[in-house]
């Protein structure tokens, strides 16, 4: 049995990781700190967290609402939602995920670019 990508990263402490570094820099982007002005950061990061373990394959499962749902009221252009895929990379990339598989993550998130942009 092969294992997940996930796995291969080193697991859940470093999605963490990749988490942390990202809404470190979104977080404080003010091109994007409108979207988070009331939101729980705690659970976004958890939910972060839980939303790149399924897409790297597992173990854990996605628990939050379903992307259209949860971004549908915040607006978000296309230039924002690809400021933030940046902001992904570089996380990925400070965390010393390779290339390769960077891309396949960043390409996963990006398959949810039309339930995620709004305008």
């Amino acid at each position: 049995m092969s294992k997940s990508l996930c796995a291969e990263l080193g697991g859940k402490p470093v999605i963490e990781s990749v988490v942390h570094d990202f809404y470190q820099m979104v977080y404080y982007d003010h091109q994007l700190q409108a979207y988070f002005e009331t939101t729980d950061m705690d659970a976004l990061r958890a939910h972060q967290t839980e939303f790149l373990s399924m897409v790297t394959g597992g173990p854990t499962d996605y628990s939050g609402r379903d992307m259209e749902r949860a971004h549908a009221e915040l607006d978000i252009t296309t230039q924002d939602f690809e400021l933030v895929v940046s902001y992904l990379e570089r996380a990925l990339e400070q965390n010393d995920i390779s290339e390769a598989h960077r891309e396949t993550i960043l390409s996963a998130v990006e398959a949810y670019e039309d339930a995620i942009v709004s305008q």
